[in-house]
């Protein structure tokens, strides 16, 4: 760890980076001044469950984007959906479905619509909670028997839990009963089976498509004089990186060889406490061909390549800005956004938030623009010929109660709600903070890629299809959770890399397996849901 007193500059510009600017907010005040305009609106209309799509003329939209010496103009084309009779259900019903903002925007959205669709007979409620309530609540109503939500969200992590439990629906009688299966077989194969499938049973429906991806500045990278003192360094061209040496190469060049002439830093790294720490790990650690378990239920993270990633990650902190290990999502964020680091791993809401929030140092460029300064690739160590794996880190799905009044019901809205084109709207419309998630669907879809770019789309779709959960088997929360305090122990100097992993390894083997399942091994059928479709 590098224990240089920071200067005043980096102190000022410590405060700036864990200032709490959500992405809500950020968009709130984008909206304001007229920058997110044209990202936002694309779909209007519905059908999906209930009719087919009629295209009307595309609309050019003119937006003056303040600050920016230039109009940029769009052409935006709009889906309106042609929606035949349908026959009402003979009682009226409400649901609740508790989820997290800003989620809850799409059932907001959608839930009026059905309404008018059904006569009035269906009407959705969302009951927005906070993301680290949604688990707890769920559960208390689930063994309580109450049935006050009728569905919910939920992260593949928690999917075993709920199944196994005995508190969720079956949902596979009614795709096959409504012959949805062009839905789900449109869904990314990983996406289907990690989020929505248990033991080859369908109970969720995934709406949100979560994944990491690398992203870098192109007007850095494709810069001559910044090629030529890289490669005079480290001897390779500058380039997306192949694998997480490469990563490192870029991080100290920038942080450290060349400090200040481009960037102030070299990375930025979400390493707090709470699941970040644990994600930017494996992160590396599935990029570098690492497996959680082998085929007897071993676990696998104190290894070779185990303690590589910890140490790659922890070095790679000394390139970062001041205040980097208490970085969760935001504060990671934006050190790329303002253009202080030349590359970071994230989630896909970056691509938005470049073009809407004001912090930007893309200052309303879109992504559509050839003069666009960020360029986006699979992880280091993913793709045709690499050994890595994408972590997808998230991924939400919704789950229906068994103690739901009329669950089928229940069923059909969401169905509703996820299918296209609904769902165009969501991944469109940077305030619902969803990811695409079907291959046709959303990434293929003309619609989606005029305003997200082929580029973002097909570098998100081959990272993700080559992606794997971190655990997703009963106790895996409290595995985790364990394996997330001993790295932020190792990044802060508290421990060796080989000694976290050491004691991760011992906890899991004695305080979690052998607790609960009697063997220091994982059980064969959880191994199983471990591995990719």
């Amino acid at each position: 760890m590098n224990n240089r007193k920071p200067s005043k500059k980096e102190n000022d510009l410590s405060k700036l980076l864990l200032k709490k600017i959500t992405r809500r907010e950020a968009l709130s005040t984008g909206a304001k001044i007229g920058i997110a305009a044209g990202v936002a609106a694309v779909v209007a209309g519905v059908g999906g469950y209930f009719g087919g799509l009629a295209s009307v003329p595309a609309q050019v939209k003119t937006i003056t984007v303040p600050g920016v010496e230039r109009t940029v103009t769009q052409t935006v084309t709009q889906t309106v959906t042609q929606t035949p009779a349908i026959t009402p259900p003979k009682e009226k019903f409400s649901m609740n479905i508790i989820l997290s903002s800003p989620f809850d925007s799409v059932i907001r959205k959608w839930g009026p619509e059905y309404e008018k669709l059904t006569g009035g007979m269906i009407t959705a409620t969302p009951v927005a909670v906070s993301a680290v309530d949604v688990y707890p609540k769920m559960m208390t109503d689930f063994k309580g028997g109450a049935g006050a939500y009728d569905a919910g969200e939920y992260v593949y992590e928690w999917l075993a839990d709920f199944v196994e439990g005995g508190f969720v629906v079956d949902i596979t009688p009614y795709v096959d009963k409504y012959n949805d299966w062009d839905f789900f077989n449109d869904l990314v194969p990983v996406a289907k089976k990690f989020y929505g499938e248990w033991k080859g049973r369908l109970y969720g429906i995934p709406f949100d498509g979560d994944s990491h991806n690398y992203y870098y500045r192109k007007d850095l990278f494709n810069n001559p004089k910044v090629q030529d003192e890289f490669k005079k360094e480290f001897g390779w061209d500058l380039k997306p990186p192949d694998d997480w040496d490469q990563y490192l190469d870029i991080a100290k060049f920038f942080g450290q060889v060349v400090k200040g002439k481009y960037t102030p830093y070299g990375t930025s790294e979400a390493a707090k406490r709470g699941r970040m720490a644990i994600w930017w790990w494996a992160d590396r650690f599935l990029g570098m061909g690492g497996e959680w378990f082998d085929s007897a239920g071993r676990p696998l993270i104190n290894t070779d390549i185990g303690i590589k990633a910890l140490k790659n990650y922890k070095e790679c902190i000394k390139y970062a800005p001041p205040g980097v290990l208490n970085f969760e999502f935001q504060e990671h964020e934006n050190a790329f956004l303002q253009g202080i680091v030349p590359q970071f791993v994230q989630w896909a809401n970056i691509w938005f938030d470049l073009t809407t929030n004001p912090i930007s140092f893309t200052k309303g460029v879109y992504p559509s623009d050839p003069k666009f300064p960020v360029g986006v690739a699979p992880n280091p160590g993913v793709g045709p010929g690499k050994p890595g794996h994408t972590l997808l880190a998230g991924g939400w799905s919704f789950v229906i109660n068994k103690d739901s009044k009329n669950p089928e019901e229940v069923y059909k809205f969401l169905m509703y709600v996820c299918k296209a084109p609904q769902s165009v709207w969501q991944v469109n419309t940077p305030e619902t903070g969803v990811n695409p998630y079907l291959v046709k669907g959303h990434f293929q879809n003309p619609e989606v890629i005029k305003i997200q770019t082929k580029e973002w789309l097909d570098a998100y779709l081959e990272g993700m299809k080559r992606g794997l959960p971190d655990l997703r088997f009963p106790h895996a929360p409290e595995m985790l959770d364990y394996l997330d305090l001993q790295v932020t122990r190792a990044l802060a100097e508290e421990i060796t890399p080989e000694e976290a992993l050491r004691e991760t390894e011992r906890y899991w083997k004695v305080e979690v397996m052998k607790k609960y399942w009697n063997s220091e091994t994982l059980p064969p059928e959880y191994i199983e849901a471990q591995k990719p479709p």
